[in-house]
């Protein structure tokens, strides 16, 4: 019985040090503006997200941006792209089609 545990013991010691390290990838950001439109164009929107640490903008494939109609439904989603090498401080804006011509801005 004690060879048994031993031994679940160890392959379990064994597998925890063969996991390799998770980044932490984006939990030190939050959401620091929202357009969501402008009384010219009501398709113009944007969101801007800031990073308060650094290493912090891998968000691909796993985060995106839901937009919820007047109904509280979803209508669509945006996926989030990563970051190069996002600094502390660093900001990712995502917007719409129509914010871009409006703004000018890519």
């Amino acid at each position: 019985m004690r060879r048994g545990i031993a031994t679940a013991i160890a392959t379990a010691a064994g597998c925890l040090a063969l996991a390799p390290a998770a980044p932490a990838d984006h939990h030190f950001v939050s959401v620091s503006e929202v357009l969501p439109a402008t009384p010219e164009n009501d398709a113009a929107e944007f969101v801007e997200f800031r990073m308060y640490s650094a290493g912090q903008g891998n968000f691909a494939p796993a985060a995106s941006v839901e937009f919820l109609g007047a109904n509280g439904f979803n209508v669509g989603s945006l996926p989030l792209p990563d970051v190069g090498s996002a600094q502390n401080g660093d900001t990712l804006l995502v917007m719409s089609q129509a914010a871009e011509a409006e703004f000018g801005v890519q």
